[in-house]
């Protein structure tokens, strides 16, 4: 996700996909997030909508995780059948602070 991140802030929105599919996703999620917890602190009190009441709720949440825990094993799974997690680990950010 990290790489996907730097692809996205570098405008490179393909290279984003490749490295990890549901990165806009997950970018737009904070962009959300960052907007309305500005608009509660702006305002000094909580906001409740029923878009983020169901957004907040614990199915929601449980599903989001869900999928994306899923996704994640997935690509686990593919890169060490096919030889190439020690390399992704080792390309990635936090691999080369450890190496």
């Amino acid at each position: 996700m990290t790489r996907a991140f730097l692809a996205i802030a570098q405008g490179n929105w393909q290279a984003a996909l490749d490295f990890h599919l549901l990165s806009p996703i997950v970018l737009v999620f904070f962009a959300l997030l960052v907007i309305h917890l500005g608009f509660e602190l702006f305002l000094r009190q909580k906001i409740s909508t029923p878009l983020s009441r169901l957004f907040w709720s614990s199915r929601t949440l449980l599903v989001g995780f869900s999928i994306v825990l899923f996704y994640h094993s997935l690509r686990l799974c593919n890169l060490w059948s096919t030889g190439e997690l020690q390399q992704q680990i080792a390309q990635a950010p936090l691999g080369q602070l450890f190496h």
